[in-house]
This record gives C-alpha cells, structure tokens and sequence, in this order.
C-alpha cells in the first residue's frame, strides 16, 4: 500500500498510534502528513541506533510453565468495557471504529494465549479481502 492509498483519517491514527498527535480538525495537507508518517516510520527503525540497551530485558524471569494457562493468566478487562463492547456490536454489527485498536490488540493478545494453550505457536490474520496478512509466531 502506498502512502497516497491511506486516508487523511487512517494518516491522522497511525500518526497518533506513533505519538505525533495532531488534531482532526488540522489543514495540514495530506503531503506533509504523508512526510511525517514517513519520517515517524523511519525514526522507529533506528531504535536500535538510538536505545543502545533494551529496555525491558525479558532474560532473568522464568519461562512460563507450560501448565499454567496463558489466557488466565492475559485476561483483562472491566464490566464497563464488557456492557460496551456487548451494546456497540449491536449497533454497528462486528465492525469496530478505528479508535478501539487498543482494544482489539487485547483482543488479538487473549487470541494468541488460547491458541498457544491449544499448544499452537503459529498464528496468521488475513484480511477479507486477502490484501494484507500478519503472521506471529509465539516461542515455546
């Protein structure tokens, strides 16, 4: 996918997801947004350059026992958010606006503790439209 193919709305999210947040209401030109979404993209590949020690460094704790339950263990959530999910899907049938990605991430988090529960390790989403694909390999 292009940059000219993302929507002024989907530069607007993706840019806020990166932490370059600016307003729906902005004149900014479609270019420049495309200009910043490309340097915020760029900046992010030279983490590496940047951080010289990782941050969370995942060496010292323990594998996690293969029998304790991944998903018990990744649930999260609130009766608020339940109810809501629950009377949005009414509303707006499955699909979800783009501003719940975060939410959906947990979602997708819960899919992949169940699945490696399942003693699965490779999971792939595809789009409807078979455009776009993401495959995510959890290491036993």
């Amino acid at each position: 996918m292009t940059p000219k193919e993302i929507s002024r709305e989907d530069l607007l999210i993706l840019l806020a997801s990166m932490g370059v947040t600016i307003p729906k209401t902005t004149k900014i030109p479609d270019e420049e947004l495309n200009k910043r979404l490309r340097l915020a993209l760029d900046a992010s590949q030279q983490f590496t350059n940047i951080i010289t020690t990782t941050p969370v460094d995942a060496t010292p704790y323990p594998l996690w026992p293969s029998d304790k339950a991944l998903y018990k263990a990744t649930q999260r959530g609130n009766v608020y958010e339940t109810l809501n999910q629950v009377m949005s899907q009414r509303r707006k049938g499955s699909l979800s606006p783009k501003e719940d990605t975060f939410k959906e991430l947990r979602q997708s988090i819960l899919g992949f503790a169940r699945l490696r529960d399942m003693g699965k390790s490779e999971i792939c989403f595809v789009d409807d439209d078979g455009q776009w694909g993401i495959f995510v390999r959890v290491c036993p």
